[in-house]
């Protein structure tokens, strides 16, 4: 038995006028202004996804306003510049000879690394501050894992980068 190309080509576009709808259900006691979240990680991510939103210093509850680095081992080298209203940059290295070299501009940054092993290098440069929030975390599992991050675009505005084994090696050059 053929199939009928008529019947096919009906019932492929009746099935294409079908739109599906979908709602949440908010409940009237709810309260979901930045002011009433829980924590600080809760309030970033309502302002990042406000696209036509200011964000405020003032807004947010952040109690982490600073660059914290632990390092164990030998020959660990990490240098932090931020220009921001509110950042939260937290660098861990464990392993000998792992660099960090951070030049960030934004209203907000929140950035986690986590650098395991040995030769591991981690390089970003943002030299325009025309963004509300750069969240990052990036996390170098192994040796000589390598990831360079030349300015900032809405696509990796909110990146997570796992890079584990070793010996890779990852560039990102973002132009506007």
């Amino acid at each position: 038995m053929r199939p009928n190309p008529q019947l096919t080509l009906l019932l492929a576009f009746l099935f294409s006028g079908f739109v599906i709808n979908a709602q949440g259900i908010i409940e009237e006691d709810s309260d979901i202004t930045p002011a009433h979240f829980d924590s600080s990680s809760q309030q970033l991510n309502f302002y990042s996804q406000q696209s036509s939103e200011s964000l405020q210093s003032n807004q947010l509850n952040v109690v982490n306003r600073g660059v914290y680095i632990n390092q164990i081992g030998n020959n660990n080298t990490s240098t932090v510049q931020t220009e921001s209203q509110i950042s939260d940059v937290e660098l861990v290295q464990s392993g000998n000879s792992n660099k960090i070299d951070l030049d960030l501009k934004a209203t907000a940054i929140d950035y986690t690394v986590l650098q395991q092993g040995n030769n591991n290098l981690l390089l970003e440069y943002n030299l325009f501050n025309n963004k509300q929030l750069i969240e990052r975390s990036v996390e170098q599992n192994g040796n000589n894992q390598n990831l360079v991050i030349h300015g900032t675009n809405s696509i990796v505005d909110k990146m997570k980068i796992k890079m584990s084994e070793g010996s890779q090696s990852l560039i990102i050059r973002n132009t506007n």
